[in-house]
């Protein structure tokens, strides 16, 4: 993901967001979960007009980009 201005966010503002794969698949973000054993940031997604929902490692998500729709 490109970056500009503040580089830091609540992580609670990202949930809602829609995220977009490099394929053009979206995804609605539902939450995180941690990798305690790994150390990881797993963001919860749910593909738009599916039930699947998948966890992703949010270093993975680079590419994608995020199109934020307010805090909760």
């Amino acid at each position: 993901m490109n970056l500009k201005g503040t580089q830091e966010l609540n992580l609670n503002w990202i949930v809602g967001s829609l995220f977009t794969n490099t394929s053009g698949t979206e995804f609605r973000c539902t939450g995180f979960s941690v990798d305690l054993e790994n150390h990881l940031i797993i963001v919860n997604l749910n593909l738009i007009d599916s039930d699947k929902t998948v966890g992703m490692d949010w270093n993975l998500l680079k590419h994608w980009s995020i199109q934020l729709q307010g805090g909760n």
